[in-house]
């Protein structure tokens, strides 16, 4: 039966995540986050002036300031075989033309370092609407919490690859939305502890996904 193809609208947000084909991990130093991270920044504006791999060469020479947004970013994780991203569509095919540059320029320099061929990350990416505001938060908590839950770090702002730390305050990551985690909330501190409140249930449940697994 072929794959049914999910539909993506515009101004709407969405959770997608994907992982690596190999069985190696990919995100294991810090070069290779911080390609990816600052790959994430770019590609989220629309007509960007080259690839990224050439920009991140001399970014002196391109300007991205004021280039429209196919896709706004409120919430990462970089874990050390796949990603998670919560995600807002700007344009019609922001988010396929989001992920896919990302995936190439992140394969591409991956390749070379390493010296491989092929492609790097699973078939489509998976994606799943969001159709609440409180879906939204519990996602945002989800993924701020990701490297928590698989016992990486046991307090999440000890992880530096994901939202999280931007959406306490603790660091400024300007790409990332955070004006909505104030609007609900009406401080940083209060996430915070909607996040914590929910470390060990997050980690529970992930002991029974795995357990129905194996």
């Amino acid at each position: 039966m072929p794959r049914r193809r999910i539909i993506l609208a515009s101004g709407e947000y969405y959770h997608i995540f994907n992982k690596t084909l190999l069985p190696q991990n990919i995100f294991f130093n810090k070069r290779n986050n911080d390609y990816f991270i600052a790959a994430s920044d770019y590609y989220r504006h629309l007509n960007v002036p080259v690839q990224f791999a050439k920009y991140n060469e001399n970014k002196k020479a391109y300007s991205i300031n004021g280039l429209k947004l196919v896709v706004s970013i409120y919430a990462y994780a970089l874990m050390p075989n796949h990603f998670h991203f919560l995600l807002k569509q700007h344009e019609d095919n922001g988010i396929r033309t989001f992920i896919q540059r990302l995936s190439n320029s992140y394969a591409h320099f991956y390749n070379l370092k390493y010296s491989r061929k092929g492609a790097l990350f699973q078939g489509p990416f998976k994606s799943v609407r969001i159709e609440s505001e409180e879906q939204l938060l519990h996602v945002v908590r989800y993924i701020d919490l990701n490297a928590t839950t698989s016992y990486l770090v046991e307090d999440p702002a000890d992880f530096i690859y994901s939202s999280y730390r931007t959406h306490i305050g603790l660091f400024d990551m300007s790409w990332i939305e955070k004006r909505f985690i104030l609007d609900h909330f009406g401080s940083f501190n209060k996430y915070k502890k909607f996040v914590l409140d929910n470390k060990d249930y997050q980690r529970s449940l992930k002991k029974i996904d795995l357990s129905i697994i194996e």
